[in-house]
């Protein structure tokens, strides 16, 4: 398995709306309402907290960056991709 280098590590809470991002090693950080959260990890490694189903991955990673930059070479610049999208990809 190919370990992939973490350009953000984001999450978006489906209850609240929340976005929440862990920028470095053991910084805790969760949501308004306390549905979800990003309990360390920044650029290091991911961990999570809470029912999976109540939160958008956010994060972006290496791999998806290249993803995103071939898609900008074809017709599709103005389409939308998701996260789930870019890992279904991989």
């Amino acid at each position: 398995m190919k370990i992939r280098k973490i350009i953000r590590n984001a999450a978006k809470c489906e209850k609240c709306g929340d976005e929440i991002e862990s920028t470095h090693t053991h910084n805790y950080v969760t949501c308004s309402c306390g549905s979800i959260a990003i309990i360390d990890g920044g650029k290091d490694y991911f961990k999570r907290s809470g029912n999976p189903q109540d939160f958008i991955d956010c994060s972006i990673t290496e791999p998806s960056i290249e993803i995103l930059k071939d898609l900008a070479k074809g017709d599709q610049t103005n389409s939308t991709i998701t996260v789930d999208d870019l890992y279904r990809k991989l």
